[in-house]
């Protein structure tokens, strides 16, 4: 609770105290949201490494160490640069020439 007296600061109020002698319980509420969106991100790892299987492993890792220098060299974070998405769907086409790459 706010402590207008102590300049701004917080103090513990009565039912705080109580909590930090053991008398009452804490209780609280998981929120299922955040689960969610934990979910929706370990799927999408799985379908970014999805069909990774048939590429040329050595070509994925010289694109991601090229995007890693192009990221550093900007001061970007890498996938600012290219998705790992982007880069295996490179490795897979193998383009030849900026005609080539899909827009």
């Amino acid at each position: 609770m706010p402590d207008p007296d102590g300049y701004g600061g917080l103090a513990i109020s009565e039912s705080g105290r109580a909590l930090g002698r053991g008398e009452i319980v804490f209780e609280y509420r998981v929120e299922t949201r955040h689960r969610s969106l934990r979910n929706k991100a370990r799927s999408a790892q799985g379908a970014a490494a999805a069909g990774t299987e048939d590429l040329d492993a050595t070509l994925l890792a010289a694109l991601k160490a090229l995007r890693l220098s192009l990221a550093k060299e900007r001061q970007v974070p890498a996938y600012v640069v290219f998705s790992d998405r982007t880069l295996i769907d490179m490795a897979a086409r193998r383009p030849r020439d900026l005609d080539a790459l899909p827009r």
